[in-house]
């Protein structure tokens, strides 16, 4: 078992060597003489890899296993605030404190968000050696963090979690950085969650606070610091726990909760009522207090119809079936198979009707824009468009059609305009474009792009 460091500290050579290697063997530093300092990212609202090691753990991990770097090398670029693609440079220093482009050849491997202050990018070097920078979105100053490995993607639980709204990096209320962690079979060990502390960026702390035989796969932290996580182990293949944030640990009851926008727990029920075709649910505010979760009644909606699938049970273990909780800002939405509950206030929350939406658009990542839910729209002749359905008139609408361009991936804002990278059919050129709640379609980069790229937003 390797060496395994308690502190993620700043990106040079000094300190890398305080982590159980040379500066020369560490893909960050490159060499003796240079250590990553810096990403050009301040001006970055998303960013995207472009080169076939895609944004795939399960490449990373085998990547690592084989000492191997995946299979060409990829560059991070950036989508501009103004909309321009640019390649995102690096800045190192060398042991003297001097500033310089860097020149040490990295892979660029995953992007994730990683909350109001930062970034994680995963890079490769010639090695093979996966390691995690953590990035601060304002200046772009760059931490190792490859002293707990990197941050899991989604994919990890399969359709099996019913935590809504899991990302791979979350924030409690505090701006302490929780994941959990993508494991490789020569490399770090562990699954668990691991809690930065990032309030001192000269002296990043963390630790894993979840058990070592449960290998987590998705999780939820509220403001409180209490994690809900699902994970695999030995004797439960699929289990779920709750840790309090003080250390004590509880079973959670058997709901679908998502993290409200004052950073509480939440769930939605039946509120047990319902006359021919009315069916009223109800939110309820979950509140840990070791070593019990308590529940206070909030707000109920009245709706035409069951909004869960029919793994739901009773009041004590119901589930929402293939459903997301989108954010955007403190808007707080929740996609259901046959609804939308506008949820950002609790005791007052809200259902539309999204039956225009096709089936088989659901669960396929939708994003929000505290305007509208914006979606990937499938076609049964081939190709995918992107639709939009708005909050204030409950209808759908195509605003990408899949005869101009097969769309892979995109990101929305709260300016309620998408960016999307595509296949152009006109030509089977990929394109990185921008399309607005009108339909007005402007291509933003066609020259960048060689390959299917998923768009990761930080702003």
């Amino acid at each position: 078992m390797g060496k395994r460091c308690r502190s993620v500290s700043p990106f040079v050579a000094g300190l890398l060597m305080a982590c159980g290697g040379s500066g020369g063997g560490s893909s960050g530093s490159g060499s003796g003489s240079e250590a990553l300092a810096a990403l050009a990212i301040a001006d970055a609202k998303a960013l995207f890899i472009a080169g076939s090691s895609g944004q795939s753990d399960s490449s990373l991990a085998a990547a690592a296993d084989a000492g191997e770097s995946a299979t060409e090398p990829a560059k991070l670029y950036k989508l501009t605030d103004d909309d321009r693609v640019l390649e995102v440079t690096r800045t190192c220093v060398d042991r003297d404190g001097r500033t310089f482009p860097c020149t040490a050849s990295l892979t660029a491997q995953a992007v994730r968000d990683a909350g109001p202050d930062y970034a994680t990018i995963s890079f490769a070097a010639e090695s093979g050696a996966i390691e995690t920078v953590l990035a601060r979105k304002s200046d772009g100053a760059a931490f190792l963090m490859t002293a707990f490995g990197f941050p899991g993607g989604p994919e990890r639980c399969g359709n099996t979690s019913y935590l809504l709204g899991s990302t791979p990096v979350q924030t409690d209320a505090t701006q302490d950085i929780y994941f959990a962690q993508q494991p490789w079979q020569g490399g770090y060990p562990g699954e668990g969650v691991v809690r930065l502390d990032v309030h001192d960026p000269g002296n990043i702390t963390g630790a894993v606070i979840t058990p070592e035989t449960d290998e987590v796969c998705a999780f939820l932290v509220n403001g409180e610091g209490d994690v809900w996580y699902n994970f695999n182990s030995d004797s439960s293949p699929f289990g779920e726990r709750f840790r309090f944030e003080a250390g004590p640990y509880a079973y959670p009851p058997q709901y679908s909760p998502w993290v409200g926008a004052d950073n509480a727990f939440y769930a939605l029920k039946p509120a047990g009522t319902s006359a021919g075709s009315s069916y009223d649910v109800q939110v309820y505010r979950l509140v840990p207090t070791a070593p019990s979760i308590s529940e206070e009644p909030r707000g109920v909606v009245s709706i035409g119809g069951p909004p869960w699938g029919p793994q739901a049970g009773g009041a004590s273990d119901f589930r929402l079936l293939g459903s997301e909780m989108l954010r955007s800002g403190d808007k707080v939405v929740l996609f259901t198979g046959q609804y939308a509950f506008d949820v950002q206030d609790p005791d007052h929350p809200t259902a539309h009707d999204i039956s225009c939406i096709a089936g088989d658009a659901r669960g396929s990542g939708a994003a929000f824009s505290g305007l509208a839910i914006w979606y990937l729209k499938f076609h049964e002749t081939g190709g995918t468009g992107l639709g939009q359905f708005s909050l204030a008139t409950d209808t759908c609408v195509e605003l990408v059609d899949p005869a101009m361009y097969d769309v892979q991936s995109f990101v929305v804002g709260s300016d309620d305009v998408a960016r999307f990278t595509a296949t152009r059919m006109s030509d089977g050129r990929k394109v990185l474009a921008k399309v607005d709640s009108q339909g007005m379609i402007t291509v933003l980069d066609e020259g960048s792009l060689f390959e299917d790229v998923s768009l990761v937003r930080i702003r």
